[in-house]
């Protein structure tokens, strides 16, 4: 699944799938940040399958994101595509390394 992301998903979506990469510099709209909580909560797994296999028009998206039909003959890749790109989702805020950037408030025993 790597592999695959790297040699056609990462041109627009970037390396690390923020939405980045050389080509997306020119396009309207945007290439989704992979790592987008809510576009993450938006989009079912099988959305994302369709989205993969079909394109963007498949299901009212862009017209820039191609369709890979290949995948429809290895259903073990289409699946580990799915799951490498929900694991690009940034972690909830509370999930985080350092959250909450501030220490506690100190907690003062009842009198």
């Amino acid at each position: 699944a790597q592999a695959f992301y790297a040699a056609r998903c990462s041109t627009c979506h970037g390396e690390t799938g923020r939405g980045d990469g050389p080509a997306a510099k020119g396009m309207l709209p945007r290439p989704t940040d992979l790592h987008d909580r809510n576009w993450q909560a938006q989009i079912s797994d099988d959305e994302l399958k369709k989205v993969l296999l079909e394109g963007g028009p498949a299901l009212g998206k862009a017209g820039t994101m191609p369709p890979s039909i290949d995948l429809d003959e290895r259903p073990d890749l289409h699946h580990a595509l799915v799951h490498l790109v929900r694991k690009m989702e940034d972690p909830a805020p509370e999930s985080a390394p350092g959250f909450p950037n501030v220490a506690p408030a100190p907690r003062h025993p009842l009198p």
